[in-house]
C-alpha cells in the first residue's frame, strides 16, 4: 500500500522524479516549492508573491468545478502582451513608450512614468520656443512625487523640469542658449540738431540665437527677464563745416522700453572744412524684463545735420546670471 503523505498527496522529493501524469504534484525538499505536471513537464506552482512558469491561486477551500474563482494575479506577476511588439513596449532607460502626441492636451495630466513627444500645443508646456520636445515622466511613492523633465528636440540645450508634491511647481529652465544679438547699419542716416534720432538703417541681423526677436521698426526684443550686456556705437561722418564748443558733442544713446539707459560722446575741440570719421562708443549692463525692447539713437548738437554713417551698430548679450 502506497504512503499517504496527507491532504496534499504531494511526495517530498529533493530533485525532480519522472514527470508524472497531468495533474500530480511533488514537493521539492531543496528548493522549497511545490510542483504539478502537465503530463509533459513540472511547472512551478506560484502563490501570491512567486514567480515561475505558472501560476496557481492560493485559497484555503477547494473551489468548485462549476464556479472557478477568479483569478486575481499577485503583485510583481510577469505578463506578456502580445499586442505591442518589445522595441515599442521599452523607451528610453526602461521607461515605458508613450508614443508622439500630435495633439494638444493638458501636461498636468501625465502622471505616469514614460517617455514622451509632443509635436502640438500642449498646456502647462514648458516656457520653450515652438518646436517639439520630449518629456520624461518619473513616478515615486506611488504618485506622491513626480518628475517631469523636458527637452527641446530641435535645440537640445532648451531643458526644463518641474515636480509635483499634491500641485505641480512652475516650470524651472535648467538649461537654455544664451541670447546674443548682433546688427550693424549698411547706409548712412541724417541726424537733425539736438534731436534724439533712433538708427533704422540696419541690415539684417550678423547673429541672433537664444530666442530674441529683430523687429520691423529697428528694435530688439529679448527673449526673457536676464542680466544683458548691451553695445552699442554711432559712426559719425562730419563734414564741410567749422566750428567748436559749445556745437562739439557726438552721442550715441541706448534705448530700453523708451528710455535712455546709456551713452557715449565723441567731444572734438575743433572741426575745420573737409571731412572727419568719429565713433562714439557705449556699453551698459542692465536686467531687462521678458519683451521688452532695446535700441540706438544719435544726438549731435552741431550746427547742421550730420551723418550716422555706415557701421554703426548694436549687441545684446545675455549673461549666464539670468533672473529665470
Amino acid at each position: 500500500m502506497p504512503r499517504s503523505y496527507g491532504i496534499t498527496n504531494a511526495a517530498p522529493y529533493a530533485a525532480a522524479p519522472t514527470v508524472g501524469a497531468a495533474g500530480d504534484m511533488y514537493y521539492n525538499t531543496a528548493t522549497k516549492v511545490f510542483y504539478i505536471s502537465d503530463g509533459t513537464t513540472w511547472l512551478q506552482i506560484v502563490g501570491s508573491g512567486g514567480g515561475g512558469l505558472a501560476y496557481a491561486e492560493v485559497q484555503s477551500t477547494a473551489p468548485n468545478a462549476n464556479s472557478p474563482p477568479a483569478i486575481v494575479p499577485p503583485m510583481g506577476l510577469l505578463w506578456v502582451d502580445t499586442s505591442v511588439t518589445a522595441a515599442s513596449f521599452i523607451g528610453p532607460s526602461g521607461l515605458p513608450d508613450g508614443g508622439i502626441v500630435s495633439t494638444s492636451p493638458d501636461l498636468n495630466t501625465y502622471q505616469t512614468s514614460g517617455i514622451f513627444s509632443f509635436t502640438g500645443s500642449p498646456t502647462n508646456a514648458p516656457p520653450f520656443p515652438a518646436g517639439a520636445f520630449l518629456m520624461q515622466v518619473s513616478v515615486n511613492g506611488n504618485g506622491t512625487y513626480i518628475l517631469q523633465e523636458a527637452t527641446l528636440i530641435s535645440t537640445t540645450r532648451w531643458v526644463a523640469n518641474r515636480v509635483y508634491t499634491g500641485t505641480w511647481s512652475a516650470w524651472q529652465l535648467v538649461s537654455k542658449p544664451l541670447a546674443v544679438f548682433r546688427i550693424a547699419t549698411t547706409s548712412g542716416q541724417s541726424i537733425p540738431v539736438t534731436t534724439y534720432t533712433q538708427l533704422v538703417n540696419f541690415g539684417s541681423p550678423e547673429y541672433n540665437i537664444g530666442g530674441g526677436t529683430w523687429n520691423a521698426d529697428s528694435t530688439y526684443s529679448v527673449p526673457r527677464t536676464a542680466v544683458y550686456i548691451i553695445n552699442g556705437a554711432v559712426h559719425w561722418y562730419l563734414s564741410g563745416t567749422t566750428f567748436s564748443t559749445p556745437n562739439n558733442d557726438f552721442m550715441s544713446w541706448l534705448y530700453v522700453a523708451g528710455s535712455g539707459v546709456g551713452s557715449g560722446s565723441a567731444y572734438l575741440t575743433n572741426l575745420t572744412t573737409g571731412t572727419f570719421n568719429v565713433r562714439a562708443h557705449m556699453s551698459i549692463t542692465k536686467i531687462i524684463t521678458a519683451g521688452q525692447k532695446v535700441d540706438i539713437r544719435a544726438w549731435q548738437n552741431g550746427p547742421v545735420a550730420y551723418t550716422a554713417n555706415t557701421g554703426s551698430f548694436l549687441e545684446v548679450i545675455e549673461l549666464s546670471q539670468a533672473t529665470s
